[in-house]
């Protein structure tokens, strides 16, 4: 019985451990509803040497915020934003880019 290895498939480009690094470009909202921008900007992206583009959708009465900071800081910002009618919120988890000596990829700080 063979096992297959990790990762998966996309348009014929094998991901996954062992593979070259897939690239995602992030537009979110920077074409400001101009499709001739948006198509610049996927141009840009793919000279840049993007593999992909991630999307975001959004009406006037939505908005996507991406926050980062210390536990308090964090409740500091909901409070701030309660009168906004908070709809749904997502914790993401940790992200492993180092930054500095209190960042998850410190030593002192790594999972033993």
């Amino acid at each position: 019985m063979s096992v297959a290895a990790p990762g998966i498939s996309l348009n014929g480009r094998r991901i996954g451990p062992g593979q070259p690094m897939y690239v995602i470009a992030e537009m979110s909202a920077n074409h400001h509803q101009d499709f001739d921008e948006a198509v610049l900007l996927v141009e840009a992206a793919k000279a840049a040497g993007a593999d992909a583009v991630k999307l975001q959708t959004y009406t006037p009465d939505t908005l996507t915020i991406e926050a980062t900071g210390t536990p308090s800081k964090l409740d500091a910002l909901l409070r701030d934003l309660e009168p906004y009618g908070i709809k749904e919120m997502v914790q993401s988890g940790l992200v492993a880019i180092g930054r500095g000596s209190r960042s998850i990829t410190a030593p002192s700080l790594r999972a033993a």
